[in-house]
């Protein structure tokens, strides 16, 4: 069974702001001024922060490991790992409720697709856990709408509270859940349907 890497996107992203970035900013007022430093500032911080969101993104990206040995299952987890971290850019834009809304609605309908997906090779191939899987997805969808739902009403900490929860609910059901079918599977000799 595979490790589960937890990692908060939103505080790892305010860590680099604190230990990274501010103490360069801050080293770089002192070495050559502070009106010389706003002039690095505006060249080097778009910059920094393109590398600071892609060390991000390498945290919430697709991992050999996270494989089940199904090609579309896969594709469909790094579809679902995208909107992710889609949910953590737009939680850093002007309109986030309204992207992240947007975003949370497309989680709604693409769960729709990917669950189905799966609950329809788990049935195919005589699956022996496929209620506990099903129930597991219907909280997951429970879920999503309930954020989709609250976003109207509360502001950040609905969104910020979503993403921990799809980060933490997706690398688990994939490196635990999905990781218990795939090895049923493989010992059915079950390969890429």
């Amino acid at each position: 069974m595979a490790t589960v890497e937890k990692m908060n996107i939103e505080k790892t992203d305010q860590k680099i702001w604190l230990f990274v970035i501010a103490p360069i900013l801050i080293i770089v007022a002192f070495v050559i001024g502070i009106k010389e430093s706003l002039l690095v500032l505006v060249l080097a911080l778009p910059f920094m922060l393109l590398l600071k969101n892609q060390f991000l993104e390498s945290k919430v990206a697709w991992k050999d490991e996270y494989s089940v040995g199904i090609d579309i299952i896969d594709q469909d987890h790094k579809k679902l790992l995208g909107l992710i971290m889609e949910m953590f850019k737009a939680l850093n834009k002007a309109k986030k409720d309204e992207r992240a809304a947007e975003i949370l609605d497309e989680l709604i309908d693409y769960t729709v697709t990917h669950f189905d997906r799966e609950e329809a090779l788990m049935k195919k191939n005589g699956y022996p856990d496929i209620e506990k899987h099903i129930s597991e997805h219907n909280s997951m969808r429970a879920k999503i709408k309930e954020f989709r739902a609250n976003i109207a009403t509360n502001t950040n900490q609905v969104s910020s509270e979503a993403l921990q929860y799809l980060q933490d609910w997706l690398v688990n059901h994939i490196t635990v859940t999905d990781q218990e079918y795939s090895k049923y599977f493989t010992e059915k000799g079950i390969k890429n349907i």
